[in-house]
């Protein structure tokens, strides 16, 4: 019964992810010829900003909500989330307001043109969090799948309005990106309400409060730390590079990851909310089982996929996006390496928090930060975009074989 819900799940969560990347895939080679390679390069780097700090959007404790088996914690869970959504938020707020952004380098001062979306993002970003959290706990799957479709679909109708307007720039996809996911959240509490599902602020007990606060403490003492290290060993070095170089490399450099970083987003959104809910579910012996098959599936699905790329990665850009992205081309065949790696290893990524071995999380994150920083501040120190590509790829290709191997010594 179990393996049939589990199939079920998957499906409706696969449907949503490829009708989601198809769409993603159509509309790139009519935005690489009607924005310029800046569009790319502004929104790679304020989407790394925002993927950084999003480990401090809730201290972790969202992650308490999937292995809670009490409603009444669940919903109190939910609100000691939201609070901490919001007060980081408003302190974020602060910051800018003081005019922290003068401090920025000269490569980065564009920020100032949309500083206030950083807030408002952060706070959006955590409230997308938490309800993904809320509505696996619920194993309400299907309103998972409709609000991802919903998300992407409102950016691309407001990107190709503006453009159609003529009234996009450079901040378009940022800004547009943002206002998606405020009508996401609004159509999510909009469907909990007609369910009534939403959290009960009835249920808001301070000494339940202060009881999730120290029995989930692993989740912000290691998760926390561990998160935002992961974070930043995945988006830190893109942030230095748009310190150290220009942000036209930036854009092609962008468009190289997103095409790589398809299929993994697409397995990326399916596994955990399976691969937790069996564990919320008491179906923690089936675990093992799950992420090997899962595994295997992966890999056997997307091989092709990435070997190509490998091959012929110069001239796929150059026929789909134009000739002026075949370097992005180039990019992508030095990244494929790195990039299939990252894909084998995301099917494990729930492993870390359900079997709540953070302090594992915090070690791996530290080996991985270090392997990748480095060499990203020597290469623009040196001033080679290229070499920082190469280095990057190496570098993936190490750290991600090495969680594999943790990761299937934990199963």
């Amino acid at each position: 019964m179990y393996l049939t819900r589990f199939k079920k799940d998957l499906l409706k969560l696969l449907l949503s992810s490829v009708f989601i990347k198809t769409l993603q895939m159509l509309v790139l080679p009519f935005y690489t010829r009607e924005f310029a390679l800046e569009a790319f390069g502004y929104k790679a780097l304020f989407t790394s900003f925002i993927g950084f700090s999003s480990a401090f959007c809730c201290f972790k404790y969202e992650q308490a909500i999937i292995i809670s088996r009490d409603e009444k914690l669940t919903h109190n869970l939910f609100f000691i989330c939201s609070l901490i959504n919001i007060s980081i938020s408003l302190i974020i707020t602060l910051f800018i307001s003081l005019g922290v952004s003068r401090f920025l380098p000269n490569s980065l001062l564009w920020i100032e043109e949309i500083k206030w979306y950083i807030p408002l993002d952060f706070l959006l970003t955590g409230f997308l969090l938490l309800l993904l959290q809320w509505n696996t706990n619920y194993k309400s799957f299907t309103l998972i799948s409709i609000s991802n479709i919903l998300s992407s679909a409102i950016s691309m109708f407001l990107t190709i309005s503006y453009l159609f307007l003529d009234i996009e720039d450079e901040y378009t996809f940022i800004i547009n990106s943002v206002q998606a996911k405020f009508f996401t959240i609004l159509f999510i509490f909009f469907i909990l309400f007609i369910n009534n599902n939403l959290p009960d602020i009835k249920k808001f007990k301070i000494e339940k409060i202060v009881y999730l606060l120290k029995r989930y403490n692993n989740f912000p003492k290691y998760g926390l730390v561990a998160g935002s290290l992961g974070n930043a060993s995945f988006e830190l070095p893109l942030l230095l590079m748009g310190i150290y170089f220009s942000s036209t490399d930036i854009g092609l450099f962008s468009i190289a990851k997103q095409i790589i970083m398809t299929p993994i987003s697409f397995i990326s959104e399916i596994k955990s909310v399976i691969a937790e809910k069996s564990v919320s579910s008491k179906l923690t012996g089936n675990l093992s089982e799950l992420i090997i098959a899962f595994l295997k599936k992966t890999i056997f699905t997307f091989s092709g996929a990435f070997i190509l790329l490998a091959l012929y990665g110069s001239f796929y850009f150059g026929f789909v996006f134009g000739d002026e992205y075949r370097i992005a081309g180039n990019y992508a065949q030095i990244l494929s390496m790195g990039g299939y790696f990252i894909l084998i290893s995301t099917p494990m990524i729930p492993l870390f928090s359900i079997l709540e071995r953070e302090d594992l999380r915090l070690k791996f994150s530290i080996f991985n930060i270090a392997l990748k920083v480095l060499p990203i501040i020597i290469s623009g120190l040196i001033g080679d975009f290229q070499l920082a590509i190469i280095f990057i790829g190496i570098s993936e290709v190490i750290v991600y074989l090495v969680k594999v191997n943790i990761s299937l010594n934990l199963v």
